[in-house]
């Protein structure tokens, strides 16, 4: 399954929308037909938009404060 239509997997750009990547299966929960696991890529996290799993999160300041605002208000 490729965006571009060919038989070959790219890999996945920097910041990956991961509810449009081309190797998000939906099984169970999403599974990454890159790396052939299961991961939680298409579920937001305290507040943050879905990221794919295998890039590093925004972890500055700001969204570190972001986040715990979020949890404050949200439980």
């Amino acid at each position: 399954m490729t965006r571009s239509g060919s038989s070959q997997p790219r890999l996945f750009d920097p910041r990956t929308d991961p509810m449009a990547c081309e190797h998000r299966e939906e099984r169970e929960t999403s599974f990454c037909l890159l790396h052939r696991c299961y991961t939680s890529c298409g579920q937001s996290k305290y507040g943050e938009p879905p990221l794919c799993a295998f890039e590093e999160p925004d972890n500055s300041e700001e969204a570190c404060r972001r986040r715990l605002e979020w949890i404050k208000e949200n439980g």
